[in-house]
Order: C-alpha cells, then structure tokens, then sequence
C-alpha cells in the first residue's frame, strides 16, 4: 500500500470513529470520551505522517533526473543478517555493452550459537529479470577453493528489482566457524547507454565494523565519460567524488575503490554515463 492510500484509508477510519462516537454525545461522559478520542488520533496522526515521511525519504532516492529504483528496492525489502560476522567483502561488477555482471566474495565467521548453514546474497538491478532465466551460482570457497563444483541458489521471497538468494554451506556453521563464499550473476540487457548506475551495499547487522572492502568496476569497450560515487547509505546522496580509472587493459577500463574498517551497513552508488 503506498504512503498516500495509507494515509486515506487512517483518516476513513478515523471519520468512521468519530460518527460512531457522535451518536453516543448524550451526556457529559460522552463529551469527555469524543474529546479523549480526539486527542489520541491527534497523537496516532502525528506519528503516522512521521512515518510516511520517512518512508518517502528511504525510498526515493534520486540523483539529478535519474531514480536509484534499485537502492529504493533494496531499502524496502532489505533484510539484515545477523548471524555472520563478515571481515572482508569484494564485489566485481562487470559492465559489458547493456549486460550486467556481479562477483560478490564474502569471509568471516558465525557468530550465532545456533550455527548457520547459508549465506544470503542481494542482487540489485534497474530491470527486472526473471530468476529463472539468470547465470548465477555460489560457491563455498573453504571446501570448494578451485571454483570446481558450483552451488544452485536459492530465491528468499519475491522475484523483483531486488533479488534475495541464498546459497548453502556445504557443511552447517558451528558458533565460530569460519567461512568463505561467493557468488557470480549474469544480468543481461539491464544497463542502458547515457547516464546509468550500480550499487555495491553491505547490509549487516553488527557494532563492529568490517575490515575490509573493495569494489572493482570494469567496463569492456563502451568506457564511460565519467564516473562519479555517491553515498545513499542515509538520507539524500552525497557526492563523495569523481573517479579516476585505475588502469586500463586492452579494451577494458577498470575502477577500484578500497574501504577499510568500513560500517557494516552501506550503500555506494557509482554514476556514470557511456
């Protein structure tokens, strides 16, 4: 239900309140009841346009004329992991011509005493895609380092902008376990010439911060004008800056920034235009 159709529908029950107490106005009692329920609704009201407001600002993300539909997704539907303690992340994002290609690499261990037996990736794009019809498999990189035996994921709720999969340990996580797990994904026809995105997001629930992390971009033979990296991760985005290729090979132009001790929730977007 969208923001305005909530607040419609609390003021029909509100005016739907108010003429059932109406009828009731016979004595002083009464009075005093319509003006007690006046004041609650005043105050539910209060706290439900706070709400909204809220609401609105963590889902309409908006750099220039371009709407970050994919953060503005992920905002809504983000689950935390609570279970894994993560020291280092990577994600390589792979831009050829309009086709979308992600490497996520996660290490850590679980911090749960009830274990934890898989790890639980989000893909993000502007274009929908059907699950079914994507390249992606996972890895469990401590029993399976040479990549030789891949992992099927599994879809965690709806198929949408937002994706969450979830690929199994080969073995359950005991309290203190360490793991390694990867995943790859082929989205293609989701990146669009002119001026377009990607994300790289950390949703984990921790105080402490993760060591480690780093994210490789790398577009082949169409290379962007410029790119350009924001920080979504509360409020409007801010601009932190332009950057820079770190080389180039062949074809390929690459992009990397490293965070270290960064929090354990964040969302960087990298802007560009081809």
């Amino acid at each position: 239900m969208t923001p305005a159709m909530e607040l419609i529908s609390f003021w029909s029950g509100i005016i739907g309140d108010v003429v059932s107490a109406y009828t009731l106005i016979e004595n002083y009692k009464a009075q005093t009841l319509l003006i007690l329920l006046f004041l609650s609704t005043s105050i539910l009201l209060t706290f439900r346009l706070f709400n909204i407001k809220r609401y609105i600002k963590t889902t309409d993300t908006v750099i220039g004329d371009k709407r970050i539909d994919a953060l503005n997704v992920a905002n809504i539907t983000k689950t935390v992991n609570k279970s894994l303690k993560i020291q280092e992340a990577i994600h390589f994002i792979r831009i050829n011509r309009n086709n979308l290609i992600l490497s996520f690499e996660y290490s850590g261990y679980c911090k749960h005493k009830k274990g934890e037996s898989g790890f639980a990736f989000s893909i993000d794009s502007d274009v929908n895609v059907p699950f079914e019809k994507l390249a992606c498999y996972g890895f469990d990189l401590l029993s399976d380092p040479r990549k030789k035996h891949k992992i099927v994921p599994l879809l965690l709720g709806a198929d949408g902008l937002t994706k969450r999969v979830r690929v199994p340990f080969s073995n359950q996580l005991a309290m203190g376990d360490q793991f390694r797990v990867a995943l790859f994904c082929k989205l293609p026809g989701c990146i669009k010439y002119g001026k377009d995105y990607v994300t790289a997001t950390l949703a984990f629930k921790d105080n402490t911060n993760i060591k480690s992390f780093t994210v490789k971009i790398e577009f082949l033979k169409d290379h962007p004008r410029w790119v350009r990296l924001y920080d979504a991760t509360s409020g409007e985005p801010r601009l932190i800056k332009d950057l820079k290729p770190m080389r180039k090979k062949g074809k390929a132009v690459y992009y990397e920034e490293n965070y270290k001790n960064i929090e354990s929730e964040k969302a960087f977007i990298y802007f560009f235009e081809r």
